[in-house]
């Protein structure tokens, strides 16, 4: 049972038919959101002062990494890209929230426990 990835494709089915380019569109979209929230991972994980480059290093492996590529060639592979982008955002929250960065005000850590939440309902 994965309700987010089953609504995405029939809305997406209901807005453009049977039509796969924006399908595929979407997961690329999809790919392209998770590998921006690993760039702001590891910018954010790693030391504040330095520019040497390991965010865009991190986020081109990743970005090129097999596993990842053949995830956006097919559109039943959505959960696998949605896990993904719920899983990094969960990452960010929860790094904010430990850094003391945001101190765990407002609804930070409840959007965290949503997001590993559907992470874990997604696969």
């Amino acid at each position: 049972f994965r309700p987010v990835v089953t609504a995405s494709l029939r809305l997406g089915v209901w807005l453009h038919g049977e039509q796969p380019r924006p399908l595929y569109l979407l997961n690329a979209g999809l790919h392209c959101a998770a590998v921006a929230l690993v760039a702001v991972l590891i910018a954010r994980l790693s030391s504040a002062g330095r520019s040497d480059g390991a965010p865009a290093m991190a986020a081109m492996w990743f970005a090129a990494h097999p596993v990842h590529v053949e995830a956006v060639c097919n559109i039943v592979n959505r959960a696998e890209l949605l896990a993904a982008c719920f899983a990094l955002a969960y990452l960010l929250v929860l790094a904010d929230v430990l850094g003391g960065r945001r101190g765990g005000r407002g609804g930070l850590p409840s959007l965290a426990g949503a997001c590993l939440r559907l992470c874990v309902l997604l696969p």
